[in-house]
């Protein structure tokens, strides 16, 4: 794989933008769940956390530590093909951050008040893209079912046409209808694995 400079500091960016700012990105990317209101309202509230934590900045021996090691944790995958899945990684390092500069901050009224806008904008993005998974595992739960509809009895070998129409694919649990369908594992889970044998 051959990586240029820029993809490395786009993935740095979108590896960034996941980790610390909770807007929802599945109103963002995804068309299907493309909603312009919800991704001001989760763009614009965690903005006065961030900036307290911006403005509570001071170089420390900690925190030069724990940004040495979300970088050395995040290296890997940033030189491979980078995706939301793989902010996981970094969440203990920005956790442990975030923790050490609010500890810095006086106004902890301020504070309180931004973190729970915060938290809140970061549990709706989490209950969203939970939702947003659900009905995604769902498309391929009917294609499995209208198969199995259309078989009179049991078959030894299913298989599905899947015309690339360039869907947009988040991370893997809110993907397309291809990948929502299992490659034919669908059809099993809804026979009760019984049939078919050969599926893709």
């Amino acid at each position: 794989m051959n990586f240029t400079v820029i993809q490395i500091l786009r993935n740095l960016g979108v590896l960034l933008g996941m980790t610390l700012y909770p807007t929802d990105y599945a109103s963002l990317i995804h068309p299907q769940h493309r909603h312009l209101i919800v991704i001001v309202i989760t763009g614009l509230l965690p903005l006065p956390f961030l900036w307290l934590l911006l403005r509570s900045y001071k170089l420390q021996k900690p925190l030069v530590i724990l940004l040495i090691s979300f970088f050395i944790a995040a290296f890997v995958n940033l030189m491979t093909i980078f995706s939301m899945m793989h902010c996981y990684a970094v969440l203990p390092f920005i956790a442990l951050m975030i923790a050490l500069l609010c500890e810095q901050i006086k106004n902890k009224r301020t504070l309180l008040l931004s973190g729970l806008l915060y938290l809140l904008t970061a549990t709706f993005t989490l209950l969203h893209h939970g939702y947003a998974s659900f009905l995604s595992g769902k498309v391929g739960e009917q294609m499995a079912k209208s198969i199995v509809s259309q078989c009179d009895r049991p078959v030894n070998k299913v298989m599905v046409i899947h015309l690339d129409k360039g869907e947009t694919k988040i991370f893997f649990l809110l993907g397309n209808s291809f990948e929502a369908f299992g490659w034919g594992y669908s059809v099993r889970q809804q026979t009760g694995y019984q049939w078919p044998k050969n599926h893709s």
